[in-house]
Parts: structure tokens; sequence; C-alpha cells
């Protein structure tokens, strides 16, 4: 029976196998389905972290109010949440969050923040003071 080596398994046994192992392979390179946004019931601790907040539910107010279409919530909402995965990679590096990467996240907050205000043609300011 083990003689036979693969040429005894049948065609759907071969695909299953290999399915298998293509799984086990590829899984390990997926990545993780953990949170980083802030929830409302979560309180925004931190200079940055509350101009985030700030600025999605400044998001929202502006869609709900039909100052900006669907397609740009969800293109600045992308935009938003790259500013938080470059945050969260500067935290995670060795040196951790440095004032210079904390400058550099301050810096494409307000730049979104100023971006946000000119597609609304609104005035409002909420700029993270620079260290």
């Amino acid at each position: 029976m083990f003689s036979e080596g693969m040429g005894g398994m049948n065609r759907a046994n071969k695909v299953a196998l290999f399915l298998t192992i293509a799984g086990c392979l590829v899984l390990p390179l997926q990545p993780a389905l953990a949170q980083y946004s802030i929830q409302g019931e979560q309180p925004a601790v931190g200079q940055l972290h509350v101009q985030e907040a700030r600025l999605s539910q400044q998001l929202t107010n502006d869609y709900n109010q039909g100052l900006i279409d669907p397609f740009e919530l969800s293109n600045m909402t992308r935009d938003l949440d790259s500013i938080r995965c470059r945050e969260e990679a500067f935290r995670m590096r060795k040196q951790g969050m440095t004032p210079k990467a904390m400058a550099k996240i301050a810096r494409d907050l307000n730049s979104f923040q100023t971006d946000l205000n000119a597609r609304c043609g609104e005035r409002r300011s909420y700029t993270v003071a620079q260290q």
C-alpha cells in the first residue's frame, strides 16, 4: 500500500493534500486580524490619538452633512488609516516613538486636516501642537 507512493492516491486526495500544504504555508503570511481603530467607548489617549479620533469624527460628520461623497469618504478614511499604520509602525520599532517620528505623524495629520477642510469648504482648524 505504501510502496505505491503518490501513484496510488486518487486525484481528489492529491488536490486535497496540495491545498492543505499550500494553506499551511500561506497562513503565517496573512496579516493579523487585530483592530487598531479607536472605538467610541475607548478614550483617546495622547495628543496624536485625540487628533485621529477628531478627524475620524469630522469625516463622519462631513459625510452625514453631504459635504463629501461616499468615494471621498472611503479614500480619506483609507488615507487616515495609513497615517495610523505609520504611527503604529513607529511605535513598534526598537526605539519606539521618537520626537522626530511624533512630529512627522503630527505633520501628516495636520496636512490631512488641511485637505479635509479644503474639500469641505470650511475653515476648521484642529492642529496638533508641534514639539
